[in-house]
């Protein structure tokens, strides 16, 4: 990617093809869900990171949460044969 001008209010850019659609979240123009891109297109890249903004942002809670999650499952497969024990009494 390059930027080759400035506008009033952003850039202009060259971008290479594969460049794009990895930008867009596709592993190359060839994948079988790729879009088409033309000129006039608009891609709304903020939008498209917020997701991985907010992940970045929220990184120690989502870790304590995995982590409280693990500890909970462990918790179920000991006491397994108790919780879920499907065999039924003779």
């Amino acid at each position: 990617m390059k930027i080759i001008g400035r506008t009033d209010n952003g850039y202009m850019i060259v971008v290479k093809r594969h460049e794009l659609a990895n930008l867009c979240g596709y592993y190359s123009t060839s994948s079988d869900d790729c879009p088409t891109f033309n000129s006039g297109d608009e891609i709304k890249v903020s939008e498209m990171f917020k997701q991985l903004y907010d992940l970045a942002y929220r990184k120690e809670k989502l870790a304590k949460v995995a982590s409280d999650l693990r500890e909970f499952a462990d918790l179920i497969e000991l006491h397994q044969p108790i919780v879920f024990n499907d065999e039924k009494a003779d």
